[in-house]
């Protein structure tokens, strides 16, 4: 008997075991599949920035390139201006980094935001047509319950019927006794 019950119990412990490891996985491999495009967006936009920093000359002809950078340079550095990397990127654009930076943390907020909402959309939606099918489904069996009803109180109708029926036999056959009685009193 512990036998049968040990390997009864083991045998329902590990199936929902098992299946919450299989879905802890699936959660997994989809959160992956889900950063897996902005990941390699990320990394296309790395390798295209790198292309572009490179001279677009052959090898031989590179020094040229390298001589412009270097003029570049001089002429930049020399007046001891300091750019930003960001206004490197963006070339001779006079750029208000500070207000680069608040649109893009006011975009990334609007971007979290929105797809938080889209999860409540969802779970709303979710929820709602949850409530719609149970609510289907009652309404289905809310005529087979008014059906049910109405065939019950036909049920009940007819045994009333049959109960009048009876007591009135009675009440007949009591007022028969009821003369038989008086009437056999009578002659005594």
């Amino acid at each position: 008997m512990g036998i049968l019950s040990l390997s009864i119990y083991m045998m329902l412990s590990n199936v929902p075991l098992l299946n919450l490891l299989i879905a802890m996985f699936s959660n997994t491999f989809t959160e992956v599949q889900d950063n897996t495009e902005v990941l390699w967006k990320f990394l296309q936009y790395e390798v295209v920035f790198e292309y572009m920093k490179r001279p677009a000359i052959p090898p031989p002809l590179i020094l040229i390139s390298h001589i412009k950078l270097f003029v570049n340079y001089c002429r930049n550095g020399c007046r001891r201006e300091t750019r930003s990397k960001l206004e490197s990127i963006l070339g001779k654009k006079k750029v208000d980094v500070k207000a680069l930076v608040l649109w893009e943390k006011n975009k990334a907020d609007a971007f979290i935001a929105k797809e938080n909402s889209k999860q409540n959309v969802e779970d709303r939606v979710q929820q709602n047509s949850v409530m719609m099918e149970e609510l289907l489904g009652n309404s289905l069996t809310d005529s087979d319950r008014l059906s049910e009803i109405e065939h019950q109180l036909v049920r009940t109708n007819e045994a009333m019927e049959r109960i009048m029926k009876s007591l009135d036999k009675l009440s007949s056959r009591e007022e028969r006794d009821m003369e038989y009685i008086d009437s056999g009193s009578g002659e005594q």
